[in-house]
């Protein structure tokens, strides 16, 4: 995307003698490390708090201080452990069932178009992970799993996304060109 002048073209530049992207490389790096370290923040809380007795057990070092609030503290906390697996979870639902859709589209009234390999088996992908989107959705408010943990994974979700519709809509305002699509164009007939 840097290369491409979406983002910045700090992210675009590579390296001079090992070829990669190395700005980019250590910039996710360091973004990954910090939804580890969230992730890590809580594992405890939400439904899973433990309750004063336990807490008041554990072994109190210097270590062992961290992260334990109580159990009235920890119960309204979002579990985010979770809540980081929730997220990312479902943006491996949502990247699969657009390949499906993706292939589906791809090989329509293509000449080596097979009804099982380029119908039936996307049809049945995207159908499974809408079921897992939806469960992921539905399923903390039916008794299974913490309502916390599915509202703080769409907060973070839309949070994210909006990131990254902003970088594109400046980044694109910033080169003159468009997002989207304004004319239509027509194929070169061969």
């Amino acid at each position: 995307m840097g290369k491409d002048a979406e983002l910045p073209d700090h992210f675009g530049s590579l390296h001079n003698a090992n070829l990669t992207p190395h700005r980019a490389i250590c910039t996710l790096a360091v973004i990954s490390a910090a939804v580890g370290i969230v992730g890590m923040l809580f594992p405890f809380a939400d439904g899973t708090a433990p309750s004063d007795a336990t807490i008041a057990a554990l072994p109190h070092g210097f270590w062992s201080s961290f992260g334990y609030l109580g159990h009235d503290k920890l119960a309204v906390l979002p579990n985010t452990l979770l809540t980081v697996t929730l997220a990312s979870n479902f943006r491996t639902f949502v990247l699969y069932a657009l390949s499906c859709v993706i292939c589906m589209v791809a090989y329509y009234k293509h000449p080596k178009y097979n009804a099982l390999k380029h119908l039936f088996i996307p049809v049945f992908g995207l159908a499974a992970n809408l079921a897992c989107m939806a469960f992921y959705l539905i399923g903390p408010f039916m008794g299974y799993g913490t309502k916390m943990g599915a509202l703080a994974c769409a907060a973070n979700r839309s949070r994210m996304g909006s990131l990254r519709r902003y970088l594109l809509h400046r980044s694109s305002k910033s080169t003159g060109r468009t997002t989207l699509i304004t004319r239509q164009v027509r194929a070169a007939s061969m």
